[in-house]
């Protein structure tokens, strides 16, 4: 390595290092903000680090919206939102036409709206937009370009992800074309458990009227982006490439996958899920096992249909074996703290802590979870204790 490309790899380590930070403290701001919702909101950021986009689908009032403006709130960027029905002209979302110059010069020239210009884009209700407009943003979401089909014009927009919003998933032929565009596509579910709905009131209320700082540019992202691409072919351990590692450790899980019934495309396989799990590896570390992990995390937002989730769960809980369990166990422990039920939550992280790692022996990669497991565990058992030392200073 040259003396100029070390320098450029230390640089990219230190700036790598700030921006991590920013992005880790986006992610816990926007899980206060949002109850329940930890997985997704990984998602969404590692999209944002890939510059690819998302589609959020779920019956009405399940914070689609909400999850996106407070993200919004939180990235120093230029946000654009609109609403779309299927009488929403192109005029309406794109911009009208300066009728002084049609006039005057006989010439259409179009006064684009603010969409063009912004950074992250929110379409609700995406779907439902009508064909003129499914045209143009077939375009956006490609290249980041419009046809003007009345000026003949180019334009090239500044755009970085577009968050689209929806109801249901569109069964439409013109319509499928549209949702494939979407790297990460992800599921909301309603929740009737009372515990769930008190911590939904609480969350809400607890952040109302919260003036919250910027965290992070939309050109630090950006720069994210930069050595995420750079960090393709970085090699993480023993001269092995992460291409190297998705192509040994996770591709015969996408085929396994395939032959299962989810539909995963070659899109997305070559190009989409190569940058987004690069970019889980930019937050959470450049190891082998994060490469894989990733996958695991993720591969729930890389789903077509709804149904499909059912082959997914069943599918983690046959690659997890006993760690199944554990994982259970530590969503129960979270949902305990959270309800304050403290004693409870303490004995499923001890019977976490106690597990058996010699099970996993004959399933390596399985260990690194475990460790991640473990971590979270660690984490949560130190603040049930802080809080049972507070209560016992108050006694």
């Amino acid at each position: 390595m040259t003396k100029e490309k070390e320098e450029v790899k230390q640089q990219n380590e230190i700036d790598l290092n700030t921006l991590r930070e920013k992005m880790l403290k986006l992610e816990r701001t926007l899980n206060d903000f949002v109850y329940g919702y930890e997985n997704e909101i990984k998602a969404i950021l590692c999209a944002l680090i890939a510059g690819e986009h998302v589609v959020l689908i779920s019956p009405p009032g399940m914070a689609k919206s909400y999850i996106v403006y407070n993200l919004a709130k939180l990235v120093e960027c230029k946000f654009f939102s609109y609403l779309l029905t299927k009488f929403t002209t192109d005029v309406e979302l794109l911009g009208g036409f300066n009728i002084k110059k049609l006039l005057t010069e006989g010439k259409f020239v179009r006064n684009w709206s603010e969409l063009i210009s912004s950074d992250i884009v929110f379409l609700d209700e995406i779907f439902k937009a009508n064909s003129a407009i499914l045209n143009a943003l077939l375009s956006i979401l490609n290249e980041r370009i419009i046809h003007d089909n009345y000026t003949g014009e180019i334009i090239q927009t500044k755009i970085w992800t577009v968050f689209g919003a929806s109801n249901e998933v569109p069964e439409e032929d013109e319509l499928k074309a549209l949702y494939d565009r979407f790297a990460v596509r992800i599921f909301l579910f309603d929740n009737n458990d009372l515990n769930v709905l008190a911590n939904i009131v609480d969350y809400y209320w607890k952040n109302f009227n919260i003036k919250y700082d910027k965290i992070i540019s939309i050109d630090e992202i950006k720069k994210l982006n930069e050595i995420m691409l750079s960090m393709i072919t970085y090699k993480i351990s023993n001269k092995i490439s992460f291409l190297d590692i998705y192509k040994q450790e996770v591709l015969p899980l996408i085929v396994e996958l395939r032959q299962k019934g989810v539909f995963i495309s070659r899109r997305t396989i070559a190009q989409k899920l190569p940058k987004l799990l690069c970019s889980y590896c930019i937050l959470y570390g450049f190891t082998y096992e994060n490469v894989t992990t990733g996958f695991y995390e993720l591969m729930r937002f890389l789903i077509n249909r709804e149904d499909e989730l059912k082959i997914i769960d069943e599918f983690v809980k046959d690659l997890y074996g006993e760690l199944t369990e554990l994982i259970e166990k530590l969503e129960k422990a979270k949902t305990a703290f959270k309800n304050k039920q403290l004693d409870y939550a303490k004995n499923l992280i001890h019977e976490i802590l106690n597990f058996d790692q010699s099970k996993l022996a004959n399933r390596p990669f399985l260990v690194q979870k475990y460790k991640l497991i473990c971590r979270e565990a660690e984490h949560l058992l130190q603040k049930i204790l802080k809080i049972e030392k507070m209560l016992s200073e108050e006694e």
